[in-house]
């Protein structure tokens, strides 16, 4: 992404989305993805969490 924003803008950017809450940003993260990118993070998601993720999931 930095490469893309002309330095201005890439802190008008950090500042944008350290201010959305958890909620928000995952829902604009999601937008971006694909069904099946969502259906795969709404899997590993809780599996990383609980600390059960194996190194080729984490990939």
């Amino acid at each position: 992404m930095n490469e893309k924003l002309p330095g201005e803008f890439l802190g008008r950017a950090v500042e944008f989305l350290e201010a959305l809450s958890h909620e928000a940003l995952l829902q604009v993260i999601q937008k971006r993805l694909s069904p099946e990118e969502q259906d795969r993070i709404a899997y590993l998601r809780p599996r990383n969490e609980d600390e059960e993720i194996t190194d080729v999931e984490h990939q």
